[in-house]
């Protein structure tokens, strides 16, 4: 985190006219990982936003804060990583009402959502949409909850609509029988793409979710 740091603050970045320069950008880009390692994004983000007003001579880049959410913190996220902070809220939410990500739209076309007493399982297509990339980017999904704070996101590919289906069909299968190894088994062969567990998230992103959901016998 450190060394990132100190990279955040290379001068040459900083006696450029343009907050969306190469140079500018680069830095930013440091920032984000050092904000990413630090564990508590959320809260140092939203005290680089307040300060971020510089505007950029490229109108579509817009501010700072624009150029810090397109081009610099959507580095430290992959697509799948967004598509997970979603799928965590979908399972623990019962529903898909769209999740803003690093200023990346998530949503879930196709979603389904069943609760067994503790346990409960989303499955579904998540679609990760940024207005600044393309195309937009669609993953099978299966974000399971098993109580005690163990949250899981798998996710495969979904190229093949009826693969996708079968998936997500065996999945719920797997639940409503409640066996949890066998469970754990199908998402983990019908779901190959990767899989994403709670832990990864940073602190203060549990803790909002947790707040969200405060009966929820997971956070």
């Amino acid at each position: 985190m450190e060394r990132q740091l100190l990279f955040a603050h290379t001068s040459c970045a900083w006696f450029f006219d343009d907050i969306g320069g190469l140079e500018p950008v680069q830095n930013l880009r440091c920032a984000a990982r050092a904000i990413e390692l630090s564990r508590v994004g959320g809260t140092l983000e939203d005290e680089s936003y307040r300060s971020s007003g510089a505007p950029s001579n490229d109108p579509l880049l817009g501010d700072g804060a624009t150029v810090y959410r397109r081009l610099a913190s959507r580095v430290a996220l992959d697509a799948v990583a967004l598509a997970a902070r979603a799928a965590f809220h979908w399972v623990l939410a019962g529903k898909d009402g769209g999740t803003t990500v690093a200023g990346a739209r998530v949503t879930a076309p196709a979603f389904h959502h069943e609760s067994r007493g503790r346990r409960s399982i989303a499955t579904g297509i998540a679609r990760v949409a940024d207005p600044f990339d393309a195309p937009d980017l669609q993953l099978s999904f299966a974000s399971l909850s098993i109580g005690d704070g163990e949250v899981f996101a798998y996710f495969g590919p979904a190229t093949d609509p009826d693969r996708a289906a079968r998936a997500a069909s065996e999945a719920r299968a797997a639940f409503r029988a409640g066996r949890l190894p066998e469970l754990l088994r199908t998402l983990w062969l019908r779901y190959p793409t990767r899989l994403v567990h709670w832990s990864e998230l940073g602190a203060d992103e549990r803790d909002e979710l947790a707040a969200s959901f405060p009966n929820h016998p997971n956070p």
